[in-house]
């Protein structure tokens, strides 16, 4: 079991040339341990002291859920045109 609990599965993208991207996804088994490392590591000091980024991924469908309702705020927000 890992630190903030038990890990399923990790993913490190890499390059074509096989060197890695900079990011990783880890899944965790439960909610709750995922939250506890996104609460307890994010801003923390990283590799060569950068600032870690650590979030909740969405899936596509909730990115694309998130866009729709991005565009039509600012459809709300513009003033309508004098045709």
């Amino acid at each position: 079991m890992g630190k903030f609990g038990q890990i399923s599965r990790v993913y490190l993208p890499r390059s074509r040339l096989g060197r890695p991207l900079g990011y990783a996804f880890v899944d965790f088994v439960n909610d709750e341990d995922a939250q506890k490392a996104i609460s307890t590591l994010h801003g923390q000091d990283g590799w060569k002291n950068f600032k870690l980024i650590v979030s909740s991924a969405n899936a596509p469908q909730q990115r694309r859920q998130k866009q729709e309702q991005q565009e039509q705020s600012q459809q709300q927000e513009q003033p309508p045109t004098n045709q």
